[in-house]
């Protein structure tokens, strides 16, 4: 009969197993450190030129939506969520927060209460599409909890499905300590765009909670560790675009002083994406920062 492994060769095998697992994680930490950030500029509007989508995918949300769309393969598409239930008196559902996206410029427009001049929120959307046309679209749609309007290419996102009812500090705090610099870098300013280092900015990297929401965020998947990189730093506290360390425009990020809740709304061309063809072609996206509902007059700049 075979002999039965003592207990202090398992004692040993755990121990060597372990140190393996310190070593993997040590060594992604590492790369991960190295990574060249991305940079920030401040956003004019309309910002005809916002971000480029090289890779065909786009991450959207806040953070920690970004974080759980850069861990899956999987896109939302025009069959809404990937399921929706009740937590007690509030629905709330789960999206894939990644998107295979029309390749090429995207844009950034305000739309604007024009009586009282408060902002309602953003389009965010490919050139070659009307923002205005897809406000109104969006407008028609409304508030949706159980996807039940008619226009099928828009997807509606509630207030719980994001922002502060998703995900928690903890991870965020987790996936950014994976990219935080030994040591500082030194201060560039080699270009008039460039607004400063990180440093410049300071830190408020521990203040969390103000990640969770009160913001939106758009990036080509492709420059997730870039823009992480420059978030393990300083997260943006207005609205602007994302430089990769190549030169590319590669994100953005929206904010609005007067956020409590917000809302969203995906909208898709009606095709297959040409480098994904079992995933439905994201052209644009509402993002409703006034909890307004997309009720009222609107103008957009």
């Amino acid at each position: 009969m075979p002999k039965e492994r003592s207990p202090t060769n398992k004692k040993k095998e755990t121990a060597t197993t372990t140190s393996s697992s310190d070593s993997t994680n040590k060594k992604v930490h590492e790369s991960k450190t190295n990574i060249k950030p991305a940079v920030k500029i401040k956003m004019k509007f309309p910002c005809t030129h916002a971000f480029e989508c090289t890779s065909g995918e786009i991450l959207w949300g806040q953070v920690q939506c970004m974080i759980r769309g850069s861990k899956t393969k999987a896109h939302d598409g025009v069959n809404g969520p990937t399921n929706s239930g009740f937590s007690g008196t509030i629905l709330q559902s789960e999206f894939c927060y990644r998107a295979a996206a029309r390749k090429g410029k995207w844009v950034v427009e305000r739309f604007v209460n024009p009586e009282e001049n408060w902002v309602g929120g953003f389009i965010i959307h490919h050139e070659d599409i009307s923002g205005k046309e897809l406000l109104e679209r969006c407008a028609t749609v409304g508030i949706s909890l159980a996807q039940s309007h008619e226009d099928k290419q828009i997807v509606y996102v509630n207030r719980y499905d994001w922002s502060w009812h998703s995900g928690s500090s903890s991870e965020v705090q987790k996936e950014l300590k994976l990219y935080k610099s030994k040591s500082k870098k030194k201060k560039k300013d080699e270009d008039e765009d460039y607004r400063g280092s990180d440093e410049e900015f300071g830190s408020d990297c521990d203040d969390d909670d103000n990640k969770l929401g009160g913001n939106l965020q758009l990036i080509d998947a492709s420059e997730y560790d870039s823009v992480m990189k420059l978030l393990s730093s300083k997260h943006p506290e207005e609205c602007v675009q994302y430089r990769a360390p190549n030169g590319t425009l590669c994100g953005i990020h929206v904010c609005d002083d007067n956020t409590e809740y917000e809302l969203g709304w995906l909208i898709f061309s009606g095709k297959k994406h040409t480098d994904f063809p079992e995933s439905d072609e994201l052209v644009g996206f509402i993002y409703d920062s006034s909890y307004c509902a997309l009720e009222g007059d609107f103008e957009v700049e």
